[in-house]
């Protein structure tokens, strides 16, 4: 019977510390929205290139209503795209994306 609760016990102790961490982690990033549709502007702008890697570089926070997030892919053919994506920060809403080509 102790054998039993003492492996109950270290159970519990093992959920409680690797709950949270696996719920976080089941949580998208604040900028993964934004990233997705920078990603489908860019593939508007530059049909059929694939994006080979995606750098999520920061957010600027312009002002009360405005942040600017910022990201970097690289193509299949190795040019870089870097990505301005302008939200109301209060609306949570896109206002502007815009894509400028090379470093």
């Amino acid at each position: 019977m102790k054998k039993n609760i003492l492996w109950v016990l270290a159970l519990l102790i093992f959920v409680s510390v690797m709950v949270p961490g696996n719920f976080a982690q089941a949580q998208d990033p604040e900028y993964a929205k934004w990233g997705k549709l920078a990603i489908e502007r860019m593939m508007e702008e530059y049909p059929g290139e694939d994006v080979k890697e995606y750098d999520y570089q920061g957010k600027v926070i312009i002002s009360d209503v405005r942040e600017q997030f910022n990201f970097l892919f690289t193509l299949e053919d190795g040019s870089k795209v870097r990505a301005y994506v302008l939200v109301d920060r209060k609306k949570d809403e896109l206002i502007d994306i815009h894509l400028e080509q090379g470093q």
